[in-house]
């Protein structure tokens, strides 16, 4: 069944640069933070053109990244996954400032030359979210 959202689509026809963010949380060490294999050039003209922003949550005090704002975070929970889970499903509460979000894994890796802001809005198609199937499945 599908649900579609007549006041997104309209949204999405008045939006000339809907703000856009990709984020990803690293929490306790599970995993390394990925960094897209774009050109600078080219992922700062994403990030001009669609204003797309690239968020990391953590609660590693030392950890950079040259594509990725770190946003460094305390621990809520003994489980890191739960603390990981909270920025999963609660972009509303985060990322209040973005018409659109988009989670990826830590460890998730765009193919070389795919335009972030372009893929998010093809998944979305005028729908509330969308879901992509895991590779592992």
């Amino acid at each position: 069944m599908e649900i579609r959202v007549p006041i997104l689509t309209a949204l999405w026809q008045r939006w000339r640069r809907p703000r856009i963010c990709l984020y990803t949380a690293l929490i306790d060490n599970y995993d390394t933070l990925r960094q897209q294999e774009l050109h600078h050039h080219e992922l700062h003209r994403q990030h001009v053109a669609a204003n797309l922003q690239m968020l990391c949550f953590t609660d590693q005090t030392g950890l950079r990244s040259s594509q990725f704002e770190v946003r460094t975070v305390p621990r809520s929970f003994e489980d890191p996954s739960r603390d990981a889970r909270y920025f999963k499903i609660l972009p509303h509460r985060v990322l209040p400032q973005c018409d659109v979000s988009v989670w990826v894994d830590a460890s998730f890796q765009f193919a070389p030359g795919v335009n972030v802001a372009t893929w998010a809005i093809e998944r979305l198609q005028g729908k509330a979210i969308a879901v992509l199937e895991h590779p592992n499945n």
